[in-house]
C-alpha cells in the first residue's frame, strides 16, 4: 500500500525541464549585471553602478537560496 503524502512529497521534488529554463534565464541576468556593473565601475558611473549593485546582489541572494532549496530536497529525496 503507497502512502500518497509520500507520492505528493515526492512529485513535488522532482524537477522538470521548466525549472532548468526558469534557472537559465536568472543566470543570464545575473551575468548580464555583473558585465554592466563592471562597465559602469570602470567608466565611473557611479550612480549606475551603485543601483545595478543592488539589482545584482538580489540575483546572487536568489541563486544562494536556489542552492539551498535544491540541497534540502535532494536531502528529502534521500532519507525517504
Amino acid at each position: 500500500m503507497t502512502n500518497p503524502r509520500k507520492e505528493k512529497l515526492l512529485a513535488s521534488h522532482r524537477t522538470s525541464w521548466s525549472d532548468f529554463g526558469v534557472w537559465l534565464v536568472f543566470i543570464c541576468l545575473l551575468l548580464g549585471c555583473q558585465i554592466t556593473l563592471a562597465f559602469t565601475f570602470r567608466t565611473n558611473q557611479v550612480w549606475v553602478t551603485l543601483l545595478l549593485l543592488v539589482v545584482t546582489v538580489h540575483f546572487m541572494h536568489a541563486h544562494f537560496l536556489a542552492f539551498h532549496d535544491a540541497f534540502i530536497k535532494l536531502c528529502a529525496l534521500i532519507l525517504l
